[in-house]
């Protein structure tokens, strides 16, 4: 039996672009007006954050959201499973970290340096 792909040599059709450095990918995106995002991650597991102090990012101009600016609804954020089975059990952004690095806020601002430093000057206490 012959197969029309099995066993035979496939050319991709973006070969040449990404080996020339031609292709663009979403990193290389720029829109007009486009604001660069950063997740700030909580420093403490199993905690119960009490305050998360934003006033430094937004004076230097970020957009700064936190656990009181999204839906407290849970979700699954697994890609496959069984609807029936499925524990939901993960927020978007928490007060209520299970895990080193679990997500407590996001900052947004026009440059990657400004949203880093925004980032980092977020206070978690």
């Amino acid at each position: 039996m012959e197969f029309r792909y099995i066993g035979k040599r496939i050319p991709r059709r973006d070969a040449e672009a990404k080996v020339t450095g031609t292709l663009k990918y979403t990193y290389d995106l720029e829109v007009p007006g486009m604001l660069i995002g950063r997740i700030v991650r909580s420093p403490y597991a199993f905690a119960d954050i009490r305050r998360i102090d934003v006033s430094e990012a937004v004076r230097m101009g970020a957009v700064v959201i936190t656990p009181d600016d999204v839906p407290q609804k849970p979700y699954n954020p697994r890609l496959v499973s069984v609807h029936e089975v499925t524990f939901k059990d993960t927020y978007i952004l928490t007060y209520k970290p299970r895990y080193l690095g679990e997500p407590v806020a996001a900052v947004a601002a026009p440059s990657e340096e400004l949203a880093q430093r925004a980032a980092e000057s977020v206070r978690i206490e």
